[in-house]
């Protein structure tokens, strides 16, 4: 397997980019990294690419024991701020896309109490 450069946390802009180095780092293959947080192979592959982003709380509990990076505190501090800013811009992104549909039925409470007509 070729050597990983080593790099510092701030230089890591998007969470995909920074948990494929971490993944990396710790010598797991995105297989074994689902296996151990309980998410599909595909599903860290999205993760990567910034398709998708976890909650806090999960990164917390799973990714950051799974990627081995409990006792270091930058690294931590640098995925949950990154994984924040990812879910905060899919959540936005989402919205942002959500309209509301032109052919809805029309509505049926036009025909509530017409039988005293």
């Amino acid at each position: 397997m070729p050597q990983i450069p080593v790099f510092t946390p701030d230089k890591f802009t998007t969470f995909g980019t920074l948990l494929r180095y971490l993944r990396r780092k710790a010598n797991l293959t995105q297989l074994e990294l689902s296996i151990a947080v309980g998410y599909s192979e595909s599903q860290i592959s999205r993760l990567e690419q910034d398709e998708r982003s976890p909650e806090a709380a999960i990164l917390s509990a799973r990714f950051v024991p799974a990627l081995y990076i409990d006792d270091e505190p930058d690294w931590v501090a640098r995925l949950l701020e990154l994984g924040a800013a990812t879910h905060a811009n899919l959540a936005e992104l989402v919205s942002a896309t959500k309209t509301t549909p032109q052919n809805l039925p029309l509505q049926l409470t036009t025909f509530i109490g017409r039988e005293k007509e």
